[in-house]
């Protein structure tokens, strides 16, 4: 890099292009990186660049390598950059030398090169010559200029918008304003909801800083609504007012933000006099609106971040905000933490009974009702139908007593809560105290609340988690038990007492499993529902009975056969599945029965359409368990069903006069309705005649048989009648 003789630099009309063809030659001679930086508005600014990965631009002077070389106006070499800098220069090695560029005498500027290896003194010969080339070129254009008032306005309003702090708007606004007009230094103030914020540079700072509250209250008042101006020694009773030249200001700019906050203020001051002309005051003016329109940006964000942690439905902060809460309270905790989830009951069903308005009301009245319950805490709303609290508290008991307080605030005539309970203590909150954890024994804890009849309170212990992990390795097994044949049906008949005949059986299904035994179907059914693997098991369940039914035909046995069908099944592709398989078996579609639960079809027109789609088909349908859901002659009525099924829990307690009345309602019911009615769980000789005393002659149960496999069904009916025939 010593053997280069650099031509004259090219004629340019503008200083950007003659920076440019000084760093062109830079490059040229084999250096990697070169700059030109001119100083504007007390700035370093980048006229031409090459070889640098970043623009590097608006540097203060006096500030890194380049501003300590324009303020010494001397050469500054750094032979080697891994050793003589503090801290060395990221990802250079080799050198690095900043030479000042002079115009008439006065440092306006330098030219940044970095090398790969070492700099010799040829090589600063070289790069000086190039200067000084610089140099000429400048004073031939006549000067370096300066950026007009709505250049610097241009460059220096872009990164106010790009802010989100309103600290760090008042910070750039106060160290980018002088450089506009030309002081030493600036204040910005801005007041909000009674808060005042300031920020301030330069030299001048400590005298501005000092300036009181009603000192700038005065000076916004001065405005007026437009730029007011001080130089000292003009007559100014303002100025003496404010205290502005006792404090040892010479001059000022006042220029008012107007960013909808009364006593919003830019403030420009200098201890020498200002000179203003119509330009920069105008400029300062949009300046002022620059910052005031940053300013109302972060108004918005700081809204729509508010917005963002509350939920739009009950105003309630809501999951993100909950985490954040929980995090910030376990990082320094004073005691243990508990956490109480509460999930509303049926709220899906109000929504879709009513619709989603009716729900949201809900929603909004219970809300009101926990916050006023809640106390000192704070109620989130985590989920559609959850919400949660966060109670500092040493023991379980505590937090289950807010629990207690809660359950019985939420609840009203439309709807009930099930509360679940997680709590740590402040040693366990070290260990293990996530809020992911807690929620999800708390969830648990609602679960269980659940099972065990609703609006309650349920406090997580070690056996629900142990529960929990069961409950996900039987879901595992289950998604086997059909591939693996783990799966059969079982029938139980079904007897028309006054004919003395078996008319049909009901198909149940059982579950052998090689691992865990013989599991109850009350084991596995909810499971298999929670997972979604009902639909399978229920489509292998009816393709079963189907094909079970012929063989029963071709037996000479003329037998209706039901099977249990649950409303998560109930889908259009489950209706296709039944016209396919009536299609393909042959099979009478009236000998087929299609039992439903009463409480997965309330209310539900989408279900209660697909049932008519199903009767439309010729099958019968049946509701299973009649009475233990939310019985009502309103939804019965429009329910498209052939037969009602008398719950066992009313026929165990036939004896007691209520009971036995409920069931004299249903048998009296299915009469006027012209429905069919059997009664299951018969157990004892009292039960039939009682039955048969109120009218109802279809029943099924323990005193005529148990479940049994289809070879035992047929020879029991051989026994028990002569011939066996559709009632």
């Amino acid at each position: 890099m010593t053997n280069f003789s650099p031509p004259p630099l090219a004629v340019a009309i503008t200083i950007e292009a003659i920076a440019g063809d000084a760093v062109d030659r830079v490059i040229d001679a084999g250096f990697p990186r070169a700059g030109v930086y001119v100083e504007r508005a007390k700035r370093l600014r980048c006229l031409a660049q090459r070889g640098f990965d970043r623009v590097h631009d608006g540097i203060p002077p006096q500030v890194g390598i380049l501003g300590t070389t324009f303020a010494r106006g001397e050469v500054t070499l750094v032979r080697d950059v891994a050793t003589d800098m503090h801290p060395p220069t990221a990802g250079l090695t080799g050198a690095e030398v900043c030479i000042p560029v002079r115009y008439r005498s006065r440092v306006i500027g330098v030219l940044d090169v970095e090398s790969c290896v070492g700099l010799s003194d040829d090589d600063l010969v070289h790069l000086m010559t190039i200067v000084a080339d610089l140099e000429a070129s400048i004073e031939a254009l006549g000067g370096p200029g300066q950026d007009s008032p709505w250049q610097a306005l241009a460059r220096e309003t872009p990164d106010l918008a790009t802010a989100r702090d309103p600290g760090e708007i008042l910070h750039l606004a106060a160290e980018r304003a002088p450089g506009l007009a030309g002081t030493s230094s600036a204040l910005v103030r801005r007041v909000e909801g009674g808060r005042i914020r300031t920020a301030s540079w330069g030299p001048a700072s400590p005298i501005l800083d000092h300036l009181e509250d009603a000192q700038l209250d005065v000076i916004a008042g001065w405005t007026g609504g437009t730029v007011s101006v001080y130089t000292h020694g003009a007559p100014s009773a303002n100025a003496d007012d404010a205290g502005l030249a006792h404090a040892g200001l010479r001059s000022w700019i006042a220029v008012p933000l107007r960013s909808g906050h009364p006593g919003d203020l830019l403030l420009l001051a200098d201890t020498a006099p200002i000179r203003t002309d119509p330009a920069m005051v105008q400029v300062l003016e949009v300046y002022a609106a620059h910052v005031a329109s940053a300013l109302r940006m972060t108004d918005a964000f700081d809204e729509l971040r508010f917005r963002a942690r509350r939920d739009s439905v009950t105003g309630l902060e809501h999951a993100s905000a909950f985490h954040d809460t929980f995090t910030a309270m376990r990082a320094a905790p004073s005691s243990g933490l508990g956490i109480v989830l509460l999930d509303v009951d049926h709220l899906k069903r109000i929504n879709d009974r009513d619709g989603h308005a009716v729900g949201d009301q809900v929603l909004r009245s219970m809300a009101r009702r926990l916050e006023t319950a809640v106390g000192t805490h704070t109620l989130f709303r985590v989920g559609g139908d959850e919400f949660a609290v966060i109670v500092p508290a040493d023991e379980p008991a505590d937090v289950a007593e807010v629990a207690e307080r809660l359950r019985y605030a939420a609840r009203s005539e439309q709807v009930s809560v099930c509360v679940g309970v997680s709590h740590r203590s402040l040693d366990q909150l070290r260990l293990d105290g996530t809020h992911d954890h807690m929620l999800s024994e708390a969830d648990l804890a609602v679960q269980a609340a659940k099972r065990e009849g609703r609006n309650r309170v349920e406090v997580f212990t070690a056996a629900m988690g142990a529960a929990l992990v069961d409950r996900a390795r039987m879901t595992a097994d289950l998604a086997q038990a059909i591939e693996n044949d783990e799966l059969r049906m079982v029938y139980q008949p079904l007897v028309d007492t006054g004919r003395g005949i078996v008319i049909g059986a009901e198909a149940l299904m059982r579950w052998q499993s090689p691992t865990r035994g013989n599991v109850r179907p009350d084991e596995f059914i909810p499971i298999a529902e929670e997972s979604g693997q009902i639909i399978e098991l229920g489509d292998w369940a009816i393709r079963q009975v189907v094909q079970q039914a012929v063989e029963w035909d071709v037996s000479g046995r003329d037998l209706k056969i039901g099977v249990n069908v649950s409303g998560l099944q109930l889908r259009p592709a489950f209706v296709e599945t039944v016209r396919d398989l009536l299609a393909q078996s042959g099979l009478e579609p009236a000998r087929l029965i299609l039992e439903l639960t009463e409480s997965g079809l309330v209310d539900d027109d989408h279900r209660i359409s697909l049932i008519g789609l199903l009767r439309d088909l010729g099958v019968t349908v049946a509701i299973d368990d009649f009475g233990t859901g939310y019985s009502s002659l309103s939804y019965l009525r429009r329910l498209p069903i052939d037969i009602l099924k008398i719950d066992r829990s009313f026929i165990n307690e036939l004896h007691d006069q209520r009971n036995a009345a409920v069931a004299k309602t249903i048998i009296d019911l299915t009469r006027t309705l012209s429905l069919d009615c059997v009664a299951e769980g018969i157990e004892t000789e009292e039960q039939l005649s009682q039955l048969q005393a109120l009218g109802c002659r279809s029943v099924q149960g323990y005193l005529f048989a148990k479940p049994m496999e289809a070879e035992e069904l047929l020879a029991f009916v051989a026994g028990f009648g002569a011939t066996a025939v559709v009632g």
